[in-house]
């Protein structure tokens, strides 16, 4: 394979959105004049030491932050909202080459990129350096932004969804949100730093969305002026070192009305089980400036752990596992409800639904369903729906807090309705469409071995069972129907309302109805 992830110096990255993908043919360029000294660079820039170069875990660490521009000026500036004025636009990117001479020309980060651009640069340059490395694409990616390994969706109580925007995000405080598609890399390496069995390929992600886990012990004495505070803040509990003469003071803050203090005597180290997140901490000290929020980058989480849900070891596998295997999770405003919201609604396989790379082989002509895709979805999670999927889900959210409060938490909603949108996959542009919901009742039928809840080596929690409690199918049911169409961007931000419309269904005993949304 050595010929495809090394040596190769063209391939594809796959766009478009589920099930409609295709290949955009990329020049990656590793050996092109300017691409090497480009990685030397970066690499000086990142603090990595000499002496620890040939330790790829920390190598493609740096690499992954470096290739944005949100750490140390760094290779390429992200840009979503469409003003590219002052620079090019990510789509008008054909190849790495010229990123990379424009880099070492100016020593400025270059304008701009999206997800596929930074993954297809951040593939020149591993490859450049020998580190084997191919370029993924998740469809329906998840953002997970609070590691609840869910994606939470707010309603009120007329149906509207509550909308996150600049100034409130939305009653957890949270941008949770579903790309089209995202784009990362993987890479090929021993994981020594890790039980055995978690080598292999590794997720890499250049893409500016979360801090990484452990970052701040990564080079935070590079960048600062008076380099005499250290923190380190893989997981709680955290620790602070302060080495100057006068006390330092930390302030966490997640939000202006919630904020913790720290103050660390002169010359001591301290432990502390602060839980603030790291990415909103800095220091309120005035001898030195802020530390940074963190490497703006994920790398590496083994497909393994990802695979088996083992949250617990390094890098960002509660993220990468989140982004494609989370659950969705709706919550309708309630006033008598703990917290003020429902649970709804939970479904757990809208997340992750196609994972494409470049199998090995020649580049094939662009177009829809290419024979050259390669269909990698089961190297990070088992068959959907199946009981090692499930398991590996439910057994990550038992190691993860915030995501035991999401799954532990029963739905109020009794499921004996099923509803089926009608799948409009394409629309040409201009043309009107209609969209039909068709509500049935959902008959009682006793759970099978195969879809019991795996065992479990604790008493049971109230996840919601994957089948009604009873049946009530030969009830007569009056259903509030709520239909929104929307037009989105790529990265699951609502862009405008395009139709609204509600209304009653009604459905006697064992009847189907449908309601359309004209548009």
């Amino acid at each position: 394979m050595r010929e495809e992830y090394v040596l190769a110096a063209v391939g594809k990255v796959f766009v478009g959105s589920y099930p409609h993908t295709r290949g955009r043919h990329w020049a990656f360029g590793q050996f092109d004049d300017a691409v090497l000294p480009a990685c030397m660079l970066l690499l000086e820039k990142s603090g990595v030491l000499a002496e620890a170069r040939g330790d790829p875990v920390r190598v493609s660490r740096a690499l992954s932050k470096m290739v944005n521009s949100n750490d140390d000026a760094g290779l390429l500036v992200g840009k979503w909202d469409g003003e590219y004025e002052d620079g090019r636009a990510p789509a008008k990117w054909l190849g790495s080459i010229e990123i990379m001479e424009t880099y070492l020309r100016t020593r400025q980060s270059v304008k701009y990129g999206q997800c596929w651009v930074f993954a297809a640069c951040l593939n020149t340059i591993c490859r450049a350096l020998g580190i084997p490395c191919r370029v993924v694409t998740n469809f329906a990616s998840a953002h997970d932004t609070n590691v609840s390994l869910s994606i939470d969706e707010y309603f009120d109580e007329d149906g509207d969804q509550i909308e996150a925007n600049d100034r409130y995000v939305n009653p957890a405080g949270i941008r949770d949100s579903i790309w089209n598609f995202h784009v990362w890399n993987d890479v090929w390496m021993a994981r020594p730093d890790l039980p055995d069995g978690f080598g292999g390929w590794q997720v890499i992600d250049a893409t500016p969305q979360e801090t990484s886990d452990g970052t701040n012990d990564l080079g935070v004495l590079q960048h600062s002026p008076s380099p005499r505070v250290l923190l380190i803040t893989n997981i709680p509990p955290r620790v602070t070192s302060n080495t100057q003469p006068s006390p330092s003071v930390l302030q966490h803050s997640t939000f202006p009305q919630d904020l913790a203090t720290l103050t660390i005597p002169p010359e001591s180290c301290i432990s502390t089980t602060l839980t603030i997140p790291p990415e909103v901490l800095h220091i309120n000290n005035t001898h030195h400036s802020p530390i940074p929020q963190g490497l703006t980058s994920a790398a590496p989480a083994s497909h393994e752990a990802i695979r088996q849900g083992r949250v617990d070891l390094k890098y960002d596998v509660p993220f990468v596992l989140a982004e494609v295997n989370a659950d969705v999770v709706r919550w309708q405003k309630d006033d008598h409800a703990e917290g003020g919201f429902k649970k709804l609604a939970t479904q757990t396989s809208s997340v992750g639904r196609l994972i494409l790379t470049k199998k090995p082989g020649p580049v094939a002509p662009g177009g829809f369903f290419e024979s050259d895709r390669e269909d990698i979805t089961w190297d990070y999670k088992p068959p959907e729906g199946t009981r090692a999927e499930r398991v590996s889900i439910l057994s990550a959210a038992r190691r993860t807090r915030t995501a035991r409060q999401v799954f532990d938490m029963p739905s109020e909603a009794k499921e004996d309705v099923s509803f089926k949108i009608e799948d409009r996959d394409q629309i040409p542009i201009g043309d009107n469409f209609s969209v039909t919901i068709t509500a049935t009742p959902q008959p009682f039928c006793p759970p099978s071995p195969a879809t019991q809840p795996p065992p479990l080596a604790t008493p049971p929690s109230p996840f919601s069972p994957p089948f009604p409690s009873q049946n009530t199918s030969s009830e007569v049911r009056t259903i509030n129907v709520v239909m929104t169409c929307a037009s989105m961007y790529y990265t699951g931000a609502k862009a405008h309302t395009i139709k609204r419309t509600d209304g009653e269904m009604h459905l006697e005993p064992n009847e189907s109805a449908s309601d359309q949304l004209f548009a």
